[in-house]
């Protein structure tokens, strides 16, 4: 295998193997500067990172609760921000205006946006890893979303219409009629799975430099990397990259077990899919056995054993960036600018993954809701995690049949966020030559961490990209701890919180215009589910999107509730009524249809609720049944027979609850007699604790005494060692004195041994010479000029 630099006509690593490399063309790739973030963070300055010293503020102000319009003085808390300005009045122009000027449809266009998609062999793939190289996966932290790209996700075409319209690019937050909502580093890190801290990730083609090392330094990536770049050079390809389909049948030589899911129904789905062609998630190693074939890749390019299985790991990695992580450029497609960040992980490493992924969300999300034709938009990123996030927070999937395992928001992997929280900062990506940046302001949207909503501010500078240097910058300022900044996190996401006053008329004057007036409820939607509690409803589950052809008007987002203008029903659980005309008659079906969706949402919950928490799902329940009144005349039947099923659950709950204290008299005295025995055995280890104390706190008082007098020796020694000091300081002195002096002399004699001196047969010749002259001056003197 041969590697080679170029710089003409631009900076390329030139790939050639064994049996090509006389040939003059090879694979060709373009090499841009790494980021050298350990340079950068050994100088960094704490007033450089855009940090403050108080991250929150506690203050008391006059608040409203959005949903009860019920106002009071309260002591509340502020999330603050560093990139914005205090207060503002701006308007926002939300994509929902625009589009509706222009006629924009809304069509899909085939990349799907980056959606995660469907390739044969790569879920036996990633089961095959799952269940041979887990340690290499929870090593680099990235086991749960591995697992979790085992799964198809799709959204309601018209749900999905609804956010985009409402998404705003400036503040990349999503407009609701009660305030900003928004997907925070946090929903990210819960959803998927991935790490908020570590390396920084530099997709970029390394040199043969970095690949292969020279005579001054070592390789500065893994030897798995040359490999990889060695099999892309094999395979077909464009410049785009491997498809993901000739990269899986290359590497992994199984058997094929799972097939395409069928494809995407018209239907408006009312009821959860019976059946499900994605896998069932549980992996075992006993029952995934290695095909006789397993070695041919390692085989066809001459790789070393003890580097396989690494090897292995870091192109199962690379399928899996591309498809599931970090989609980019184009879709189906294995890019080797990531081979240098796989081989990585593939080693070990771990890397900061949630803050790219947002930061490709937010920048995907900002091409779309700023595209002329969005079905032309050539917006590709991992919108599978949008999908996820509105399922989380408006819940328009179906709830999952099994307990979700893996990514999911109540996992967090030791993450502690007191330390790892960093309020407002930019969001980066590096990929080739590209630097992208986006604004990062959950202050915008600090209800969702249970703070109090106050105006937020407008964003002082707009950074879209930048140098290299200055992306290391805001990265390392987005990671950065011990910064000594002090943050109060509220103890609970409250259900309801509040906003101030100022907020409430600011963000109703400000978006007058922005949402639509005439709207009616399609779908109430519960609360968000609370971020700190786990529940069954934590798994994303797939669901079946709906299929129109016409535009479907603005949908916004009221107080918990989807509405959209009259005219265009919306389509949330695959209830829609959008193919019918807007007439009396046909409005009834749509309602009975929506009643019926109700009763079915009162009857599930009953039946997934365990007796004794009847009470909790009250509530719930008679909210649903007061917004069936709104198209039932009367509802005193269902009142009816709801009360008496409750009333005889309460019957049940309050008898097993009188007599659950009671046990009978066997029970009573086997327990009394083995609750003695306990305390028999526990007397006796306290008593030999009680020892082992006063033991170690006898030992410690001596070893206190001991550190006295070698304190009172480290005084003396440390005093002689002031005074040996001084005397060295002036030997030193005179030492350099004499040196001077000694050099000096040196130079003197050896100017001297230089000089030049007459030899005995020039002196003789002198004297010689002076003879005569002395001679020549007496002839002269006695010269007669007149003789």
């Amino acid at each position: 295998m041969d590697f080679e630099d170029r710089t003409d006509p631009f900076p390329s690593i030139v790939i050639r193997s064994g049996k090509d490399k006389f040939k003059v063309k090879g694979t060709t790739l373009c090499i841009h500067e790494q980021a050298d973030i350990t340079r950068l963070s050994k100088s960094r300055s704490l007033s450089k990172f855009m940090h403050i010293h108080e991250w929150s503020e506690e203050v008391t102000r006059d608040t409203l609760d959005p949903h009860s319009n019920v106002s009071s003085q309260t002591k509340v808390l502020f999330l603050k921000s560093s990139l914005h300005d205090v207060k503002t009045d701006a308007e926002f122009v939300l994509p929902n205006r625009r589009l509706a000027t222009i006629g924009t449809s809304w069509r899909t266009p085939q990349s799907r946006y980056g959606e995660v998609s469907f390739y044969p062999g790569y879920w036996e793939w990633t089961e095959d890893v799952l269940g041979h190289h887990a340690n290499i996966l929870h090593a680099a932290k990235i086991h749960a979303a591995v697992h979790a790209s085992l799964f198809t996700y799709v959204c309601n075409k018209h749900v999905l219409q609804a956010f985009l319209e409402l998404w705003c690019p400036s503040t990349n937050t999503l407009h609701t009629a009660v305030g900003e909502i928004s997907i925070s580093l946090w929903d990210v890190r819960g959803l998927c799975g991935l790490p908020v801290r570590g390396e920084f990730y530099d997709e970029v083609v390394p040199s043969s430099k970095d690949l292969l090392g020279d005579e001054m330094c070592k390789p500065s990536v893994p030897r798995s990397c040359k490999y990889l770049l060695l099999a892309y050079h094999h395979l077909p390809k464009d410049s785009n990259g491997v498809l993901i389909f000739d990269w899986v049948g290359f590497w992994f030589k199984g058997p094929l077990r799972y097939a395409a899911p069928p494809l995407r129904s018209s239907r408006k789905r009312v009821h959860e899919p019976k059946l499900s062609r994605n896998p069932s998630g549980d992996v075992d190693a006993s029952n995934l056995p290695r095909a006789k074939d397993h070695d041919e890749p390692f085989t066809i390019l001459q790789i070393p054993e003890d580097i396989r299985d690494e090897i292995y790991v870091a192109a199962f990695v690379s399928c899996w960036l591309c498809n599931f992580v970090l989609p980019h450029n184009k879709v189906g497609k294995v890019c080797a600018s990531t081979f240098k960040v796989e081989s990585r992980m593939a080693h070990g490493e771990c890397f900061s993954l949630a803050i790219p992924i947002l930061a490709s969300i937010y920048r995907g999300l900002r091409d779309m809701s700023t595209f002329m034709n969005l079905f032309e938009s050539s917006a590709i990123f991992p919108i599978h995690y949008v999908y996820g996030w509105i399922e989380r927070y408006l819940q328009t999937h179906f709830p999952p049949k099994l307990e979700p395992i893996g990514a999911q928001m109540v996992k967090y992997a030791g993450e502690n966020m007191a330390r790892h929280f960093e309020p407002t900062n930019h969001l980066t990506l590096r990929i080739g030559g590209d630097s992208i940046v986006e604004a990062y302001s959950p202050h915008r949207f600090s209800r969702q961490f249970g703070f109090c909503q106050d105006i937020p501010g407008s964003l002082k500078k707009e950074i879209l990209t930048c140098s290299l240097k200055e992306l290391g910058r805001l990265w390392q300022s987005c990671t950065l701890s011990g910064t000594l900044s002090k943050l109060l996190i509220p103890g609970s996401v409250s259900s309801s919180p509040l906003v101030t006053k100022e907020y409430a008329n600011w963000w109703a004057n400000s978006n007058k215009s922005s949402l639509e007036k005439n709207t009616r409820v399609i779908l109430k939607l519960n609360h968000p589910p609370d971020l700190e509690k786990g529940s069954k409803d934590n798994q994303v589950m797939p669901a079946t999107e709906t299929d129109a052809s016409k535009p479907v008007a603005t949908c916004c987002l009221e107080e918990g509730v989807l509405v959209t203008p009259e005219g265009s029903i919306g389509s949330v659980n695959g209830i829609s009524a959008s193919d019918f005309p807007v007439v009396d008659v046909i409005l009834n079906e749509a309602e009975q249809m929506l009643l019926k969706f109700y009763w079915e949402r009162i009857c599930q919950k009953i039946m997934t609720t365990f007796i004794e928490r009847f009470s909790e799902v009250r509530p719930v329940i008679d909210a649903l049944i007061k917004e069936m009144g709104t198209y039932m005349k009367d509802t005193s039947p269902l009142e009816s027979h709801l009360k008496v099923f409750f009333d005889g659950a309460s019957n049940y709950a309050r008898t097993k609850l009188e007599s659950s204290h009671k046990v009978t008299r066997e029970v009573y005295e086997e327990s009394l007699s083995l609750a003695k025995d306990d305390l028999f055995a526990v007397e006796a280890k306290e008593k030999e604790h009680a020892k082992e104390v006063e033991s170690l706190e006898a030992e410690i008082l001596q070893v206190v005494n001991q550190q006295g007098v070698l304190k009172k020796q480290l005084k003396k020694l440390q005093r002689k060692e002031e005074l040996i000091n001084s005397s060295l300081h002036g030997a030193k002195g005179a030492l350099i004195n004499f040196q001077k002096d000694v050099a000096t002399k040196k130079e003197k004699i050896s100017m001297l041994e230089n000089t030049p001196y007459h030899s005995e047969t020039e002196v003789e010749a002198l004297e010689k010479m002076e003879a005569l002259l002395e001679e020549s001056k007496r002839d002269l003197a006695n010269f007669n000029l007149f003789a």
